[in-house]
């Protein structure tokens, strides 16, 4: 009787013992996974996936696994899927029975204010071919610095190197001196400030967007004939009947289309416009809508003009945005950014409000003012301050 008390006692501990070992590894190593704040993800292209008992026993395998950086778990009836990701932020669809966790930022990587990138700079002489295998052996990439905030930050981190300093980031020259792709597989395309990247995958168009939003990009907005041009590039070997989803949704109806730029249709036209409610001095406006690889709206064609109109009617009493048009010679003779002149004899016509041109002297900036019943046009001094401006990009026919 004694000595099945002992064995029992013995089991006891013996299980007890297994317990704690298994709750100490579980505790080691999940302290070392994050979950994202939405965490019910299953990824989508897993570079190994397995039948496992547990999450924890998924984590575990992820954490014995160096090219794991993140890994999804799906439960089913008695068992759970483990899918291991190669990238911090792997692609991923959301999942109700799934869980997404990446692996803690690896000591020395400063997260970038504003974003989710973190970067990491490396003092040390090094040959150009090797510095991607030195990130790939941290789990990282050489930074893709196309990001204004990020390329801002990596600026900072060695703003008091020494004079001559150089340091490899992500980038390779293609084709020729103008045209780069870079490491998170955007690339830029030339002569704009746009980087577009597409990714070979079947896909329910529902989806694309949240695609996008993941990795931090927008679906691409090709009203740009630049940027049209590279997307049709991109694909052009792809097998006939191939279809990508770009961004654009139709509204009230199929001639009358949004894109994720926030450049609008006017239907009738070729013309995609986008208002920008920002507190700007009047030069500095062209500038802005050029950045956008766009100018400031010429609103001479009547559908534009209106379609302006519309943009702001119900802004604020006194509001003004600048639009494309500078007086030249006097407060009657315009031109317009697509190279449109206009001539006026007196206040109140085209475009016009009742009491406007008004100025007295050429290099005025023409502005949309809420003044009159409806919208109309005004010339103020371009080194005012305005509530926004208005660009514009317009396609060949």
């Amino acid at each position: 009787m004694l000595r099945e008390r002992e064995r029992g006692r013995m089991q006891l501990l013996l299980w007890f013992l297994v317990w704690f070992v298994w709750r100490a590894m579980g505790t080691i190593t999940t302290q070392q996974f994050f979950a994202p704040q939405n965490w019910n993800m299953k990824i989508t292209s897993p570079i190994r996936e397995l039948l496992v008992l547990s999450e924890l026993q998924c984590a575990m395998a992820c954490k014995q696994n160096s090219t794991c950086l993140s890994y999804s778990v799906t439960r089913h009836s008695g068992t759970f899927t483990c899918r291991f990701g190669y990238r911090y932020d792997e692609l991923r669809t959301a999942d109700a029975d799934s869980k997404f966790f990446y692996r803690d930022v690896p000591a020395g990587f400063n997260l970038v204010p504003g974003t989710r990138r973190y970067v990491k700079m490396t003092v040390k002489s090094i040959v150009g071919y090797d510095a991607a295998t030195m990130c790939k052996n941290e789990g990282s990439l050489l930074v893709s610095s196309t990001d204004d905030a990020v390329h801002d930050y990596t600026k900072q981190l060695w703003a008091n190197r020494p004079s001559g300093s150089n340091f490899v980031v992500g980038g390779v020259s293609i084709t020729n001196q103008n045209t780069w792709i870079f490491p998170d597989g955007f690339n830029l395309v030339p002569g704009t400030r746009r980087y577009v990247k597409m990714t070979v995958k079947s896909i329910v168009g529902y989806d694309a967007a949240t695609m996008c939003k993941n990795e931090g990009s927008l679906l691409v907005s090709s009203t740009d004939d630049a940027v049209h041009d590279y997307t049709k590039q991109l694909w052009a070997n792809r097998p006939s009947g191939s279809n990508f989803v770009v961004g654009g949704v139709s509204i009230t109806n199929q001639n009358t289309w949004i894109f994720p730029d926030g450049f609008n249709l006017v239907p009738g036209t070729r013309r995609y416009v986008k208002m920008t409610v920002k507190s700007i001095v009047g030069y500095d406006a062209a500038t802005m809508c050029k950045n956008e690889g766009s100018l400031l709206v010429s609103s001479t064609d009547d559908a534009v003009h209106d379609y302006t109109k519309q943009l702001w009617a119900n802004r604020p009493s006194g509001s003004n945005f600048v639009v494309g048009g500078v007086s030249i010679t006097n407060q009657n003779t315009w031109i317009f950014p697509d190279d449109t002149n206009l001539t006026v004899t007196g206040v109140g016509e085209a475009g016009f409000c009742s009491t406007e041109p008004n100025g007295g002297v050429p290099g005025y900036c023409l502005h949309f003012w809420l003044h009159d019943p409806v919208p109309c046009w005004a010339d103020s001094p371009c080194s005012g301050n305005y509530d926004g401006y208005i660009c514009e990009i317009k396609v060949p026919n």
